[in-house]
């Protein structure tokens, strides 16, 4: 998969320490409103790179990248199935 020219390799790998991790910090959606208290928290500009570790289903980053065009947006998150979706 490629985004802006960067490959992404992904590895969907279930093995037994993985499923063991995504036991211990499960996915915890953020409501829209802590996304955007996070967001002012930050004080993000265009010329930004927002990483964010255990992403999930990546809504801060994406919601991140709406609000500012230009910010560069990395996501890291150890479940596969969340990899997948990325």
């Amino acid at each position: 998969m490629a985004y802006d020219g960067v490959k992404q390799e992904v590895t969907a790998s279930t093995s037994p320490e993985k499923k063991e991790a995504a036991k211990l910090a499960p996915f915890n959606p953020s409501s829209a409103e802590i996304q955007e208290k996070a967001l002012k928290l930050l004080k993000l500009n265009s010329q930004d790179v927002l990483f964010d570790l255990g992403c999930g289903d990546g809504r801060l980053l994406i919601h991140a990248a709406k609000q500012l065009p230009g910010l560069r947006c990395v996501g890291i998150d150890i479940d596969p199935v969340f990899v997948e979706r990325g």
